[in-house]
């Protein structure tokens, strides 16, 4: 395995956009008086850009539906918000509480030829200033509700709005980072076991010419490149093993929170009168919901890849002329197809397997809670 390549190099853009937002968990060692304003500034941050405008819509959220005047389409959207703003955050607690684990990870070494690429997202960007300027700016971007001060009435309106414009891409980018995060963990593992495959399968070659530059017997040098194939699976069987540590929590947070909010958007969807005449609203509804089943759906196939990549590991072993070697080889080379038969799984936190089956089963319940509130609408 070669030395040179980590973990890091594939998950730098994550890490250097959550240093950039002034969230990352580690800090270098500083002096007191550094250490006391670097700590400072990352609670007026979390404050800021994740506590204030989830409370903000929780309290008009509340008044809405106290006023008895609450629209199920209006209450879907701005529940569609929080749940958002919440999984964030909690993720974000979640991956604090794990950093440990992370640390591993990114000090992990292994070989592969995965090529960085950092998944950038910029639909909610753009909405928070085009569905505003579609309404000439007399609507704020996120609804709000700050108990002493009127939002709506100047000057409180502009600061308000601006402050919004500012907060939310903050939330944008550290949202996208967490996720790709999970996402560039697996696809190095999966890369690994591609990789690993790849060994396997032109083992013989290896052999061949191993033979020609030194005058060992086949046996011997079958063990040897062998041995190493077998350190490399044990290695992708730990690092598997730590991703699922690591980000088990974050996994079983987008299952429930993505079907719940699949589930209101697609409320909300069905709720837009006359589409033609709010395009831009049946546009974004329609967007936001199809992200969030992508996203459940791109963790269920990665994590689908994992189990299907490992049993390709046995059919490869199988397929080398290993009956020709001798009884003790023989055996070890049985011993690991067995161990390559054991489904490699990633679970969340709940023992959920991340896979693709999970994914078509929370998709139908997420169906069946839609059909439940549609009718209450009805």
């Amino acid at each position: 395995m070669n030395d040179e390549i980590n973990l890091f190099h594939f998950i730098s853009w994550q890490i250097k956009t959550l240093k950039y937002l002034g969230i990352w968990f580690r800090i270098q060692p500083v002096n007191k008086i550094k250490f006391f304003i670097i700590i400072s500034t990352k609670i007026i941050i979390l404050i800021v850009a994740f506590i204030i405008p989830a409370g903000g819509q929780l309290v008009y959220l509340s008044r809405l539906i106290f006023s008895g005047k609450a629209q199920l389409q209006e209450v879907a959207g701005i529940i569609n918000l929080i749940l958002t703003e919440l999984l964030i955050i909690i993720k974000l607690f979640h991956l604090y509480c794990n950093r440990i684990n992370l640390y591993k990870l990114m000090d992990s070494r292994a070989s592969s030829r995965l090529v960085e690429k950092s998944l950038k997202c910029r639909l909610f960007s753009v909405h928070l200033v085009v569905a505003p300027a579609l309404r000439r700016f007399r609507v704020l971007p996120v609804k709000m509700d700050f108990v002493y001060i009127d939002v709506n009435d100047e000057p409180y309106f502009k600061y308000v709005f601006i402050y919004q414009i500012l907060y939310k891409p903050v939330i944008v980018l550290t949202f996208v980072a967490l996720k790709t995060l999970s996402w560039s963990c697996i696809i190095f593992a999966s890369n690994q076991l591609d990789n690993l495959r790849h060994n396997i399968k032109n083992m013989n070659s290896s052999l061949k010419n191993f033979m020609k530059k030194n005058s060992c017997d086949k046996n011997f040098v079958f063990k040897e490149v062998f041995k190493n194939c077998v350190k490399h699976h044990n290695y992708i069987l730990s690092f598997v093993e730590l991703i699922q540590e690591t980000f088990g929590g974050q996994f079983s947070l987008t299952l429930i929170f993505n079907a719940c909010i699949i589930c209101s958007t697609s409320v909300q969807f069905f709720s837009i009168q006359c589409p033609s005449n709010n395009i831009s609203e049946f546009t974004w509804v329609f967007a936001f919901m199809f992200i969030f089943a992508m996203i459940l759906y791109v963790d269920s196939y990665y994590g689908d890849a994992i189990t299907t990549k490992n049993f390709a590991i046995s059919e490869a072993i199988y397929s080398y002329p290993w009956v020709n070697l001798s009884p003790q080889l023989k055996r070890n080379v049985q011993l690991f197809i067995g161990k390559t038969q054991v489904p490699l799984v990633i679970k969340t936190s709940i023992l959920v397997p991340v896979s693709l089956d999970t994914f078509t089963k929370v998709m139908n319940w997420t169906y069946k809670g839609f059909a439940v509130l549609n009718q209450m609408k009805a």
